[in-house]
């Protein structure tokens, strides 16, 4: 495994290992940081891993490496903006990836792209909104779609689907059941379920 953290100063560390051999030293990656305790999108990306966070002013930071060959420089991701330490929710998408978010305003954004060539501007997701930072849960449904989830303001789960490419059909709740503002939704695919 690869583990990735941010320390109790905002930090951003990484260590591999696995639970019966042991794990090595914990490594700053490319000395970024983010609001202690941040969340650390790490996805695979060939044998590598591209890490997304949002760092402490909320500019949007990626950087791609692992924990054995070390990392690249951290660089901003198409200028995109949320709170201090807010998730970044990353999927592959195409030969990248699509990055949500929940701007310092509570709107839903979206790009795509990598850390290597970059990522194209950041558009809205249906006029989607929660709270400022919220997390925005997003699934690989379709080999052209992905399913998004959130929290809206006012405590009801919502979900829309499709892609940055064709659009993104409009918000719906997903049945009447409420939660905090701003909560995370975890969404799996699993058997001849759809998500």
């Amino acid at each position: 495994f690869a583990l990735f953290i941010a320390d109790p100063a905002g930090g951003i560390y990484t260590c591999a290992g696995d639970p019966q051999g042991g794990f090595g030293p914990w490594a700053s990656v490319s000395e970024g940081s983010s609001a202690p305790g941040a969340s650390v999108t790490a996805v695979p990306w060939g044998d590598r891993f591209a890490l997304f966070i949002a760092d402490p002013a909320g500019g949007i930071y990626t950087c791609a490496g692992d924990p054995q060959r070390g990392f690249g420089p951290w660089a901003s991701v198409s200028e995109g903006r949320s709170t201090p330490g807010a998730p970044v929710s990353a999927v592959p998408w195409r030969d990248g990836f699509a990055l949500f978010l929940a701007d310092p305003a509570g709107g839903i954004y979206t790009c795509a792209g990598d850390p290597q060539r970059g990522f194209g501007p950041w558009s809205s997701v249906s006029e989607g909104v929660s709270t400022p930072g919220a997390r925005v849960t997003a699934v690989v449904t379709a080999p052209n779609r992905i399913a998004l989830f959130l929290v809206d303001p006012g405590g009801d789960v919502y979900r829309t689907s499709g892609n940055g490419e064709n659009g993104w059909g409009p918000w719906s709740s997903v049945w009447a059941k409420k939660s905090t503002p701003g909560a995370p939704v975890t969404a799996v695919v699993g058997g001849s379920n759809r998500v």
